[in-house]
């Protein structure tokens, strides 16, 4: 259970681009439900990246939470 967990690692290889619901559901929802719960995210490319940082940039409470490892 994500409860449990400090942090929270998304692979995104091989994926080239994600839907804002997605974002909303991930990183909002479950971002909300889990205010310790750290994300990280590993090997997206930069439209990953732009739509994770778009769908996060009006929530403080979300920015903080989520950290964007190199590839």
């Amino acid at each position: 259970k994500i409860v449990y967990c400090k942090s929270v690692i998304y692979f995104f290889t091989s994926i080239n681009a994600i839907g804002q619901a997605f974002v909303d559901e991930v990183f909002g929802v479950l971002g909300i439900a889990h205010p310790k719960v750290q994300f990280q995210i590993e090997n997206a490319n930069s439209d990953v990246i732009f739509m994770i940082k778009r769908g996060v940039a009006n929530r403080e409470n979300l920015t903080n939470k989520i950290i964007f490892l190199p590839k």
